[in-house]
C-alpha cells in the first residue's frame, strides 16, 4: 500500500491491485481496510552478535559475507523489511556537563550526548525469519577506534512502517 494525495483525499492502492480515493478526514488507518499493512515489523527477541568484543580490520569492505576480524549481527524478523544498521561511539561526560546535568534548568545538547553516530550505514533486504549479516569494525572506508560502541538496528518494511530500535553493544579492542 502506497499512500498518496490525491484531490479529494488520500489515495491508497490495495493488495488487488485497485486504486481508491478515501474521502476527506479518513486515513488508511482508520478507514478499516483489511489487507493493509499499519503495522510495523517487528524483532523476534533481540539481535545477537557473535562476539562483542573484537578488533577492526586494518583494511577491506565493512560489511561481507565472509570474515575472520569482526562479528556476525543476527536476527528474526516477523515480516520481510529493509533493515538499516548504524553504529554509535560512546562518549563520556564531561565534568562541566555532569555539573549542568545535576540543574534542573539545564538541557542535554549535543555536547552532553553520551552516544554519538559515527557517519556511515549499511542496509540489506530481509526475508521473514533469521537473517545476518558481518560487520568488520570499520565505516566509510575507516577503521574504528579501540573504544565502546553499539548497533543501532531499525527495520521498515513496504509500506514505510518502521520498527523500534534494537541497540546491542560492542567493543573494539586494539
Amino acid at each position: 500500500m502506497l499512500p498518496s494525495l490525491g484531490g479529494g483525499g488520500i489515495t491508497v492502492t490495495l493488495p488487488d491491485g485497485r486504486v481508491i480515493t478515501l474521502p476527506l478526514g479518513v486515513t488508511p488507518g482508520t478507514s478499516g481496510i483489511k489487507g493493509v499493512d499499519f503495522k510495523a515489523p517487528s524483532f523476534v527477541g533481540k539481535p545477537k552478535l557473535t562476539r562483542t568484543t573484537f578488533r577492526a580490520a586494518k583494511r577491506g569492505r565493512s560489511f561481507i559475507s565472509a570474515f575472520r576480524v569482526g562479528t556476525a549481527i543476527q536476527w528474526l524478523l516477523n515480516e520481510s523489511a529493509r533493515v538499516t544498521v548504524r553504529v554509535q561511539k560512546h562518549r563520556h561526560l564531561s565534568r562541566v556537563c555532569l555539573r549542568r546535568a545535576r540543574g534542573s534548568r539545564h538541557r542535554t545538547g549535543t555536547r552532553c550526548r553520551k552516544w554519538v553516530t559515527v557517519k556511515g550505514r549499511y542496509s540489506k533486504a530481509s526475508l521473514a525469519g533469521a537473517s545476518s549479516v558481518r560487520f568488520r569494525g570499520r565505516l566509510k572506508g575507516k577503521m574504528l577506534k579501540p573504544g565502546r560502541y553499539r548497533f543501532v538496528i531499525r527495520a521498515r518494511d513496504g509500506a514505510g512502517n518502521q520498527s523500534k530500535a534494537r541497540r546491542p553493544k560492542f567493543r573494539i579492542v586494539r
